[in-house]
């Protein structure tokens, strides 16, 4: 049995007639389910515990990246099959994940190639995409093994999983990707150098950093940003670790891992 998440955005507007076309499709495909409009402050968890005790397996999402990351960070550990339908204009992990737009989508959910996926455990919340704390004064310890600071006023860091970020280039060899169980942390420290004949022209970031871990504590003596796929919060101390299960996700063939 297929459940629908629309957001409710995607019933009106530009996106009414692309829905038709899903709704069609579906129906030729004979993929018809029930459908639940998400509303803003809907709780998704708890609509999708209350269908897996009517039978229900699988979720598809119909939405943007913005729909789509929000039910996986609250839902990862519901014991269902996660789809994706995009509709919007912000898709774009609907690339890596290798789905197509709209209609067409509806055959990579027939096709049902399902991957399990990493998600990444951040106190008590999920990440499918990234984890990213823009530039702040913040310490972090790593596997009980070593523990890193800024040279410098600050540093940036990121734990890429779906998304990556601009900066966020793996060295030469590396190839964590999303489904490997593994995890790296990118940092990019601000230029500690006591120099005061900088040029105008010099990076003002210290060489970037990539390293692995299990387990990573990062901390910091006054709150700083913490953006959990796109969710921005305050925090003063963050753990950060694979969850111990992995969620299943229909993707595409053209996938980019």
């Amino acid at each position: 049995m297929y459940i629908y998440l629309y957001d409710a955005f995607v019933k009106k507007g530009p996106y009414a007639r692309v829905i038709k076309s899903i709704e069609n499709r579906l129906t030729d495909l004979e993929l018809t389910g029930k459908v639940v409009k998400l509303a803003q402050f809907s709780n998704p968890k708890g609509i999708l515990y209350d269908e897996t005790r009517n039978g229900a397996k699988t979720v598809i999402v119909v939405g943007d990246e913005t729909t789509f990351s929000r039910v996986l960070t609250r839902c990862a550990d519901v014991d269902m099959v996660f789809g994706w339908i995009p509709v919007g204009r912000n898709i774009a992990m609907s690339h890596q994940l290798g789905i197509p737009y709209g209609a067409e989508a509806c055959q990579t959910v027939s096709a049902r190639r399902v991957l399990d996926l990493d998600v990444l455990k951040v106190n008590d919340r999920y990440a499918i995409a990234e984890l990213h704390i823009p530039m702040s004064k913040v310490w972090m310890a790593m596997d009980g093994k070593y523990a890193m600071g800024p040279t410098g006023d600050a540093l940036e860091l990121a734990v890429c999983n779906l998304r990556s970020l601009p900066w966020c280039k793996k060295p030469r060899g590396r190839a964590v990707t999303p489904a490997d169980q593994g995890l790296e942390v990118f940092v990019r420290p601000m230029d500690g150098s006591k120099s005061k004949r900088k040029k105008f022209w010099k990076d003002p970031f210290a060489p970037l950093t990539v390293l692995p871990f299990s387990r990573m504590t990062v901390y910091g003596k006054k709150p700083f940003e913490l953006f959990i796929d796109g969710q921005r919060s305050k925090e003063t101390r963050v753990e950060v670790r694979l969850a111990p299960d992995r969620v299943r996700v229909i993707a595409g063939r053209n996938r980019s891992f």
